[in-house]
């Protein structure tokens, strides 16, 4: 089980990291931002192929999700209303949250030599 859960890592990575682009640039496409993410996180750590990479990011230019559509299924609208603090104090926490996780099972995983 601990290592099912170590194999959660680079997940957890890359949807910290989404959030974190996703903060950094409120114009950013999701495309754009999905890309960096996977670019700096799951491509990087799992080595992925060359193929597997032209393959992932070339799907992520294709998709038709948008990131308003993303942050509504978040339910963090991504508007001009006056809470717009809030929703990005929102996905700060998250990422803070996921930095504090991440980090922990990171060390574990190195702790115990677990690598694919």
């Amino acid at each position: 089980m601990a290592r099912t859960l170590l194999r959660l890592v680079p997940v957890l990575m890359f949807v910290r990291s989404l959030c974190l682009e996703l903060e950094k640039d409120a114009t950013a496409t999701l495309q754009h931002c999905l890309s960096e993410a996977y670019s700096t996180t799951i491509a990087k750590h799992n080595k992925h192929a060359w193929l597997v990479q032209k393959t992932v990011l070339s799907t992520i230019q294709l998709s038709s999700l948008t990131r308003e559509n993303l942050l509504h299924m978040w339910d963090v609208d991504d508007d001009d209303e006056p809470d717009v603090e809030l929703k990005e104090q929102r996905l700060h926490a998250c990422g803070r949250m996921l930095d504090m996780i991440v980090v922990q099972l990171a060390k574990l995983r190195d702790v115990y030599n677990i690598h694919e």
